[in-house]
């Protein structure tokens, strides 16, 4: 009832009235039979068709999917750097991108809506053609959309953001960043922000993190500005150092199946759409596998793709490889990089971005990542890590600069000290004699636990313990190229007793590894 309600406070009549007086006064209709509305995900799109046989689309905004409450002002900056976004991409590229001819986030105008006319493009989305389209045509379009996917590299700048005009209209700049993270997240949201531009990457994903724009007022809220502080300590892990400062990229944000129109007869691609969020990103970001073919690989964090998504990304994920190396090599863009080795690096990259920048992809992500890191052992990693943020002193004093307090049902009982009987100067042993140890003052009892005097004192007490226990044993670190009997014979390292301490506390003993 909603969607019709909506449909029905668009005059189609005004539309066409619109649309006439952009083309030449040409006469035009819009009939509900013949120009059957389409809905996305925030738009409808409502065709509309010439005395000339010539045919548009009017891209319609739906209320309440891009932003909670009406914002002409966003909508207009969001319209604006699309606008000027496939502008740049039709002139500078050869990817086929549908011409905007006009377009307003009011709806003081006949219509009684925002709109943006564009030009109909005839063609069948790829996503619904995954299980027809022949083999040699699929392979068709695989290239082509490697192809046009490594001709983005043609268009560098030199900050992280989205394209718009200046204040004189005369130029294209580089503006904040806006996405669909960014401009709305919900209840808990602090407001619409925006950021940058950006001249590095690390600032680009600090700043774009959910930590940033997260007000933890309630249990949800506050995990998931604990999930942001987790993804942000994953950051380190996956940013290519020698990428941080640039060169950036334009980047479409979902360059994925469903924004792909294809002739499926002749097995061509016809049109990329959906430029609305396209912006200025780094090198990792652009050089990467579309989701579409990581599917297979997010299948163990996300269970909402069908089996035969996951083996057609499966199946065609090598052969886009090959045709984006084999690109790189034959299309000049003025970019020398090694494909593979970003690709080889891209599902984890790609994961902490989405995870860091949208707050409905933070649960995936944290897994996901999580496994890359911690390997095996992950799921107990992140529970430990969790129960940890959710009760650490680190998040007790930064909610109190915050102005808020930690949920009382999220507080969580330490477990009571298990009992060790000592073995060869156990651990606690060694604590309790003060070997290499300084006792704590009357200063550091659990009231003051959050203080960062104590957390230097107990980081002086661990320092020393290590010292103390690992004296006179220099040959005791781990090495691949020690015989596994030789390194059997070794005693035990500080670290395996402490992991033996803590199996009271929930935490397994495991052998540690390198490989």
């Amino acid at each position: 009832m909603a969607v019709e309600d909506f449909l029905g406070s668009i005059s189609r009549e005004g539309l066409c009235k619109i649309a006439s007086r952009l083309n030449n006064d040409l006469l035009c209709i819009s009939d509900p039979v013949s120009c059957v509305p389409t809905f996305g995900t925030f738009n409808v799109v409502i065709p509309v068709l010439f005395e000339t046989g010539e045919k548009w689309i009017a891209r319609i905004p739906r209320p309440g999917r891009m932003f909670s409450q009406p914002n002409p002002e966003l909508l207009e900056q969001i319209m604006q750097s699309m606008a000027v976004t496939t502008t740049i991409v039709r002139q500078r590229t050869s990817i086929p991108v549908p011409q905007i001819h006009a377009w307003s986030a009011y709806d003081d105008n006949e219509a009684g809506c925002a709109y943006m006319f564009m030009d109909f493009v005839e063609g069948e989305s790829l996503g619904d053609c995954l299980q027809t389209l022949p083999a040699d045509k699929m392979s068709n379009v695989i290239y082509e959309w490697a192809m046009y996917h490594w001709e983005l590299t043609r268009l560098s700048f030199p900050a992280i953001g989205c394209l718009g005009l200046s204040p004189d209209y005369q130029q294209v700049i580089v503006q904040q960043y806006l996405s669909a993270g960014s401009v709305d997240q919900g209840r808990d949201a602090i407001g619409p922000f925006f950021r940058g531009p950006f001249t590095s990457v690390a600032d680009y994903l600090f700043g774009i993190s959910t930590l940033k724009k997260m007000a933890p007022l309630d249990d949800v809220s506050y995990d998931r500005f604990s999930f942001g502080t987790y993804l942000e300590s994953m950051i380190p892990f996956a940013l290519k150092s020698q990428c941080n400062n640039g060169p950036f990229y334009l980047t479409h944000d979902d360059f994925n199946v469903q924004n792909i129109l294809i002739n499926p007869n002749s097995g061509r691609i016809t049109a990329i759409l959906d430029w609305d969020y396209a912006c200025i990103k780094p090198m990792q970001s652009l050089i990467a596998y579309p989701e579409s073919l990581r599917w297979d690989l997010l299948e163990s964090v996300n269970n909402t793709y069908e089996q035969y998504q996951i083996d057609w990304s499966r199946q065609y994920r090598k052969q886009w490889a090959d045709a984006l190396l084999l690109a790189s090599r034959n299309i000049p863009t003025g970019c020398h990089v090694n494909v593979t080795e970003f690709l080889d690096d891209s599902p984890f990259f790609a994961e902490l971005e989405k995870g860091l920048g949208e707050s409905w992809r933070e649960s995936e992500a944290m897994r996901f990542c999580n496994a890359i890191v911690y390997g095996e052992p992950s799921p107990e990693v992140l529970k430990l890590a969790a129960r940890g943020m959710r009760n650490g002193p680190w998040m007790t004093i930064y909610g109190n600069r915050m102005g808020f307090t930690p949920p009382l049902d999220l507080e969580i009982q330490s477990p009571a000290p298990v009992t060790v009987v000592p073995k060869r100067g156990s651990l606690v042993t060694k604590i309790k004699s003060g070997m290499g140890a300084r006792k704590l003052s009357k200063k550091s009892s659990p009231s003051r636990l959050c203080e960062w005097k104590v957390f230097r004192d107990r980081g002086l007490i661990r320092k020393r313990l290590r010292r103390a226990l690992t004296r006179g044993r220099q040959d005791d670190d781990i090495s691949l190229h020690k015989p596994a009997a030789e390194k059997a014979r070794k005693r035990e390292t500080w670290w395996m007793i402490l992991a033996r301490k803590l199996s009271g506390y929930g935490v397994r003993e495991r052998t540690l590894s390198l490989e």
